[in-house]
């Protein structure tokens, strides 16, 4: 019976033995020679004591914590080396397992019970030409294609190794387009002279080995033409309205002129009148009642002669006012068509330096625009492995192991010279 039970015992070790290895030849990378390190998750199950299974992170310090063991360097261990030491670790260690009576059980965990594996690895890092750079997990057997599908595909643009072709109708959209701004801008600038009472004609010149015909340009002239008679009435239009509110001031002031001066006699009669009622009323021929009224009178001719006083000062403050400004409206929209003219002359100037650029990069990519043959691009791909002292170049079926950087460049296409008529 005990021979038996042995024989059972034994089995199941080889069985368990067996499910470990197939399970680590499964989740670990193809690579044999790969080692346990910061970042990695170790899943450990103890059979029978479903309560230690957890997964742990390998942490910074290259240790895992874990019940009954606390702290295990587990770093640049390989699968088998990381589930050999777990095993030791937690073999003959007692788990006390609480029993419904409040109670408690030992349970000691023998060796062939427990079993550790990587289930889940440092990510690989994709950079360079793709279309999205980053962080990817990893899979066992990922390989560079995989890697760079995931990352969605190579981005010859991000190279800066676009299609000649379609550089090259890029680069011509771009120069028609900054040759229509530099013809606006010429004539802003020619308005704005035309405004500064500068009579030079608009240079059709310029018009030369450009997009635009002499009858855009002439389309775009009429429209500046335009600009210019409406700022040109706008500006009369305000001095007309100050020149209308001086003369409503002028005429003000005239009023108020002759009121105050009417107001000066009034304030002077009604003075000597209180000077008769004082004298009379020291003889005792009057009453008291005709003082008082002379003063009142007084009182009320001179807070009217103040009134017209106050508002005479205050027109004739507008007065002065509205002439300055009248004075001013030239001299002020002259200084800003000057700025204007100085930075419609510099931006004309900043347009032309680019369409030469222009001019110069399309010519350089119609140069190098040969056959389609010649057009192939080439993935170079270079792996940086933790451990290695330098990158290594790759293909797309290179595996990958966990924690690669995968940097990617694109070959520009190789280029003929040709003469472009």
């Amino acid at each position: 019976m005990a021979a038996t039970m042995n024989t059972f015992g034994l089995r199941r070790w080889w069985l368990k033995a067996f499910l470990v290895a197939a399970l680590v030849f499964v989740c670990t990378p193809s690579q044999a020679d790969y080692r346990v390190d910061v970042g990695d998750v170790v899943e450990i199950f103890v059979t029978g004591v479903p309560e230690l299974q957890r997964r742990v992170v390998v942490r910074m310090d290259g240790t895992i914590s874990f019940p009954l063991v606390g702290s295990l360097k587990v770093v640049r261990l390989s699968t088998s080396e990381l589930h050999d030491r777990i095993q030791i670790a937690l073999a003959g260690k007692i788990f006390q397992r609480k029993t419904p009576d409040g109670g408690q059980v030992d349970i000691i965990i023998g060796v062939d019970e427990v079993t550790a594996d990587v289930v889940e690895f440092r990510p690989v890092y994709v950079n360079g030409e793709v279309m999205k750079p980053g962080e990817y997990v990893y899979r066992p057997s990922l390989i560079v294609r995989q890697a760079v599908i995931a990352a969605g595909g190579y981005s010859p643009v991000r190279g800066n190794t676009a299609d000649p072709f379609v550089e090259a109708t890029r680069l011509e959209a771009e120069f028609n387009s900054l040759w229509a701004e530099f013809v606006r801008a010429k004539a802003q600038a020619w308005g704005t002279r035309k405004l500064l009472r500068d009579g030079t004609p608009f240079d059709f010149s310029i018009l030369a080995g450009g997009p635009i015909t002499r009858n855009d340009a002439k389309e775009i002239l009429a429209q500046e033409s335009d600009l210019v008679v409406a700022i040109e009435t706008d500006q009369q239009g305000r001095k007309d309205a100050r020149a209308r509110a001086l003369k409503e001031c002028n005429g003000e002031i005239r009023v108020l002129s002759e009121l105050q001066q009417v107001e000066e006699r009034s304030v002077a009669d009604d003075a000597a009148e209180l000077e008769r009622a004082l004298t009379l009323f020291d003889k005792g021929q009057i009453l008291s009642q005709r003082v008082t009224d002379a003063r009142r009178a007084l009182l009320l001719s001179s807070s009217r002669r103040l009134e017209t006083t106050s508002r005479l000062a205050q027109v004739r403050r507008t007065q002065v006012d509205l002439q300055s400004q009248l004075e001013r409206l030239d001299s002020e929209q002259r200084v800003q068509l000057l700025r204007d003219l100085r930075e419609a002359t510099g931006r004309v100037a900043g347009l032309w330096a680019k369409i030469e650029g222009v001019m110069r990069a399309r010519q350089h990519v119609l140069n190098g625009i040969g056959t389609p043959a010649d057009l192939e691009r080439t993935p170079q791909i270079t792996i940086i492995r933790k451990g290695e002292k330098a990158g290594f170049s790759a293909d797309e079926d290179t595996e990958l192991y966990p924690g690669d950087v995968v940097q990617v460049s694109i070959s520009p296409p190789k280029a003929v010279n040709v003469l472009v008529q």
